[in-house]
């Protein structure tokens, strides 16, 4: 029997499997699949349509007698791998599984469908990504501290023994204040503005030391303020973004991406509990997912 030759397309990938009289070969990517078909032991293809793909499972032995598991992909409708599929069958009859479920399927093979494994690795992917993300917040949590200091006596040089600070004999120059956005929606209650806060004998010539970040419901407050608390956030990404420092520039006034910028209001201890409620809200689904994928798909040798 000559070699038959099976062309079919995965995502961006285009698989070519190769089938003669004594072996299975296919090359995906920089993965080689090389397996005897006489070592074969069982078949089994998922194309059920709720999948986002075809999946062609074979059990197989190889030299040492070892159970090994060999996987091909396909998009749907790519007839490749289903001709693949049909041709192996049609030597090796006796190893078929399309009798059985695809749960009763996997679990003869010692397998789980790709869903089974697929969602939860980028659930946990995601959930160390956001984790990761959450790292100022517990930095900001785990200082107990507070450093006071009047306005005059702010050096961005020299790094504050806390990052809670209680700032005094400051203005804040709401003329130069930076809203979040443009029109109606700059003077909704919870939207954010970055107020200057600057030393009484200070000029626009002179470069900013603190930025404020408020929200607009407690501009009035604030203004009769003689002290003014909050977290200076300037933990890796954390700072005066570069087009607040811009749209300053725009309105006659000089600040940098090293200017403090004070979210007024905030303590360490609240980003902590912050982190921790994410992290628990994004674990639930993460964790309900999981044992719902491992009931529905647990594998279990037969």
């Amino acid at each position: 029997m000559n070699e038959q030759i099976f062309q079919f397309a995965y995502t961006i990938l285009r698989i070519e499997a190769r089938l003669d009289p004594e072996y299975l070969t296919a090359r995906i990517g920089l993965r080689q699949i090389y397996v005897r078909v006489t070592g074969i032991e069982y078949l089994f293809l998922d194309r059920r349509k709720a999948r986002d793909n075809v999946e062609l499972v074979i059990a197989y032995r190889d030299r040492r007698n070892r159970v090994r598991r060999a996987r091909l992909f396909a998009d749907h409708g790519q007839s490749g791998l289903t001709d693949l599929y049909d041709a192996i069958l049609a030597r090796r009859p006796d190893v078929s599984l399309s009798h059985m479920t695809p749960t009763e399927a996997y679990g003869v093979m010692g397998s789980r469908s790709s869903e089974a494994v697929a969602i939860p690795v980028l659930m946990f992917a995601s959930y160390l990504l956001v984790a990761a993300l959450c790292t100022p917040l517990f930095i900001h949590g785990r200082d107990h501290g507070l450093h006071k200091s009047p306005i005059e006596q702010v050096d961005l040089k020299i790094e504050p023994k806390s990052r809670n600070l209680e700032m005094s004999g400051g203005t804040l120059r709401f003329d130069y204040a930076i809203a979040e956005s443009t029109g109606e929606r700059s003077h909704e209650p919870l939207s954010i503005v970055w107020v200057p806060l600057v030393a009484p004998n200070w000029t626009p010539d002179k470069e900013i030391s603190v930025m404020v970040k408020l929200r607009f419901r407690d501009m009035e407050t604030l203004k009769k303020a003689t002290r003014i608390s909050g977290v200076l956030r300037n933990v890796w990404w954390e700072g005066v973004s570069a087009r607040t420092v811009r749209l300053l520039g725009e309105k006659g006034a000089r600040a940098t991406t090293r200017t403090w910028l004070l979210e007024a209001g905030s303590h360490g201890r609240d980003d902590q509990k912050t982190a921790y409620l994410i992290l628990g809200l994004l674990a639930v689904p993460l964790l309900g997912a999981t044992w719902v994928l491992r009931r529905r798909y647990g594998a279990r040798k037969r």
